[in-house]
């Protein structure tokens, strides 16, 4: 398997005189999502001007590990988490369901305020914004 980069992604856009949309896209391509649902919060995020880092880790004050989240809003101390469902699904749901929540609670305890983000939210952009309290907001 061939891999690539967001450097070639560009520079193939660019080549193929795409478009606009196509070159943004394409330099925002990111390793790090683990999950389609993840690149599509990325690039949601990204159209309405947030910015945020990618499967940031997260230490307690004793430096040590709390939880690795899907985006971080450092300024705001926003966690931002794309929730799938698929993981609360079978005999492994109810105990992925308990993980989570106290993944959560242990975020919180930590002064981080934590969002979960589904399909339906990234479709309506204006659910996203409210649910990181920006509000109305233009992108940038």
């Amino acid at each position: 398997m061939r891999r690539t980069t967001p450097d070639r992604l560009v520079a193939l856009a660019d080549s193929h005189h795409v478009g606009f949309a196509a070159h943004r896209v394409a330099g925002l391509a990111s390793g790090l999502s683990e999950s389609p649902g993840e690149s599509w919060t990325r690039l949601v995020l990204d159209g309405l001007g947030v910015e945020a880092e990618q499967q940031v880790v997260i230490r307690d004050h004793d430096g040590r590990f709390v939880a690795r989240v899907d985006f971080l809003l450092p300024a705001l101390r926003v966690v931002v988490e794309f929730d799938g469902a698929v993981k609360y699904e079978g005999a492994d749901g109810r105990n992925a369901l308990i993980r989570e929540k106290r993944r959560e609670d242990a975020l919180r305890a930590l002064g981080y305020r934590v969002v979960r983000l589904t399909w339906s939210d990234l479709r309506r952009p204006e659910r996203v914004l409210a649910a990181l309290g920006l509000g109305a907001r233009t992108s940038a």
